[in-house]
């Protein structure tokens, strides 16, 4: 099962706790324009880190100077001009993530199919 958990401060500088389950729910309905630039990419599985930054710099990253950023843990984010993004962990796992809305957070994009799917219920997609 997975479950989400985020704080948010309200108007009333409240801090409250939030709690979210994708276990039996339904993905949103796919847009006409699609996920994003993130679920066209094909599958990156087996290839170097350097081969899929080519790849994803080739896709149409936004345009910014921090843009892929690496934190000081070592993970990558690649961020498209459509808004959808793609993390690379220091281990190679990749995490696809449609374009943000309030229905698509949390969702993630399958790899082979390109469809969203609840995190850690799909292999996962990892480089060499």
């Amino acid at each position: 099962m997975y479950i989400r958990i985020w704080y948010e401060v309200g108007a009333s500088g409240q801090e409250s706790t939030k709690r979210t389950t994708r276990e039996g729910q339904t993905p949103p309905q796919k847009p006409s324009d699609g996920w994003g630039k993130a679920a066209e990419i094909p599958d990156l599985s087996g290839k170097t880190r350097e081969e899929a930054d080519v790849i994803l710099r080739n896709a149409g990253l936004k345009a910014t100077t921090n843009n892929p950023s690496t934190t000081p843990g070592g993970y990558t984010k690649y961020t498209f001009d459509d808004g959808s993004y793609i993390w690379i962990g220091p281990d190679g796992e990749i995490d696809r993530l449609p374009k943000q809305t309030k229905e698509t957070r949390g969702w993630r994009i399958d790899p082979t199919t390109g469809d969203l799917v609840s995190p850690h219920t799909f292999p996962p997609e990892r480089l060499k």
